[in-house]
């Protein structure tokens, strides 16, 4: 059997390297395409991860349309944990409603722009906050 692609969004947030640190555990059972914003910003753990093989760094943004289509025909599995969250949601509100709505546009667009929507699947996580 072929490994999953699987592209993940917010690699570099607290779930996203909680997510990435599951797939190093793995190891070669899953190819991950790990979007993220600025390959300057990415410390030395995802560099060993891509190194390991397993992992593939994309560098763009969520609001851009043609880095999460590419990243979306790549893969068989879209995980989506980028978002602008508090606290830095709350200082900037227009910002983080722009990129965290844009950001699952692009997504569902780019899905349903492929030939086949139907052999990727869109897993997306939310949660409540005070």
């Amino acid at each position: 059997m072929s490994r999953r692609t699987v592209f993940l969004t917010g690699a570099t947030g607290v779930w996203g390297r909680a997510t990435l640190a599951e797939f190093a555990r793995r190891g070669a059972e899953y190819h991950v395409i790990a979007l993220v914003q600025s390959l300057s910003d990415v410390d030395k753990v995802l560099f060993d991860y891509q190194e390991q093989g397993w992992l593939t760094l994309l560098e763009g943004d969520l609001i851009d349309p043609s880095v999460v289509a590419y990243g979306v025909k790549k893969a068989d599995v879209v995980l989506h944990l980028g978002a602008v969250v508090s606290p830095l949601a709350d200082q900037h509100p227009q910002w983080a409603m722009r990129v965290n709505i844009t950001g699952v546009h692009n997504l569902v667009r780019a899905v349903r722009s492929l030939p086949d929507p139907g052999r990727v699947a869109l897993v997306g996580i939310g949660y409540v906050a005070q």
